[in-house]
């Protein structure tokens, strides 16, 4: 309600530039941004954008999945059970959240987020990478999971450990830095006065630093506007530099691996089948397409999901 205060109907011309126009599972915000604008007049795909035209690099994407441990997996069944609770509420018209009110759906986005086992994944990719990292954005989360003892360390101070235990040189950007100071860190970073950058969302949008040439998803929510819009973080051209591509390392979850009597539950397909949105968004247009692709297809098997068919309202129709 807030920011369509801001549409004011005053302007007789009107337009919008996005790479992201979409209100994730937000229809009627979306149908209010479409009408205010008279709809999409142009459009300008990703694809086209790197393969065609060359405004954006190349890029290669290297996915691997973790799984989450059981006890994260038995929060992550009670968040799911009070958000299933919410959504009757909001059907029947009775959800009425107060400021600060505890919220099922943030909560489960964080533990997602901060999985324990990112860790040592992220560890894994430094290994084959000899610790050598060049001109990198690192994302994490500094948000608390519901699966750890309150006061434990959060995933961005645990990843700054592990970058500081192989003396590779880092700096932070986080959102109570002041705008000054995180220009100065990007322009360190641009200029290799470090090897790379970890960042939390406030990295999402609006920065342009073109020499970054790879990033590492610890953490990335649901929304495909924030994954789409750090993808973009690293795709710009590099004149200096002379950038030929990009390497985007991603590393998603699913859920332990199910008794094989039973098989997966609803709810587990569904976790999967999220995080694979995001597979499948980066997969198609990568330079290794049919390696990135054919990476995926033992967790698609084992969750019995569709990749082709794959999308956001495959899942609400599961």
């Amino acid at each position: 309600e807030s920011s369509k205060k801001t549409l004011l109907p005053d302007y007789d011309s009107r337009l919008g530039l996005s790479a992201t126009p979409y209100k994730h599972l937000d229809d009627e915000g979306t149908a209010i941004l479409m009408d205010y604008f008279h709809g999409i007049v142009d459009e300008l795909d990703m694809r086209k954008a790197i393969w065609e035209l060359g405004i954006l690099s190349h890029y290669d994407y290297f996915p691997y999945y973790v799984p989450l441990t059981s006890d994260e997996m038995d929060v992550y069944r009670d968040l799911t059970s009070q958000i299933a609770a919410v959504e009757q509420k909001k059907k029947k018209g009775t959800y009425h959240p107060k400021k600060g009110e505890f919220d099922p759906y943030l909560a489960r986005a964080n533990l997602i987020q901060a999985a324990e086992n990112k860790l040592d994944k992220l560890k894994e990719i430094l290994d084959k990478m000899n610790n050598r990292l060049e001109q990198t954005l690192v994302y994490c989360t500094s948000n608390p999971s519901m699966a750890f003892p309150q006061g434990s360390p959060t995933q961005l101070k645990h990843v700054q450990s592990a970058l500081s235990a192989r003396n590779i040189i880092s700096d932070s950007v986080t959102w109570v830095d002041p705008t000054k100071d995180r220009r100065k860190i990007l322009r360190d970073l641009a200029n290799d006065h470090f090897d790379c950058v970890t960042a939390v969302r406030c990295l999402d949008e609006g920065v342009d630093i073109p020499s970054v040439k790879t990033a590492i998803f610890m953490a990335s929510s649901g929304n495909p506007k924030q994954f789409i819009q750090r993808r973009g973080r690293v795709l710009r051209k590099s004149e200096r530099t002379g950038k030929t591509h990009a390497v985007i390392y991603d590393i998603l979850v699913t859920p332990p691996v199910a008794d094989p009597t039973s098989g997966p539950s609803l709810n587990e397909r569904k976790l999967a089948a999220r995080e694979l949105i995001r597979h499948k968004e980066f997969a198609l247009i990568a330079r290794n397409k049919t390696d990135a692709i054919e990476n995926v297809k033992e967790i698609t098997e084992r969750f019995s999901i569709p990749f082709d068919d794959l999308d956001y309202d495959w899942i609400r129709n599961m």
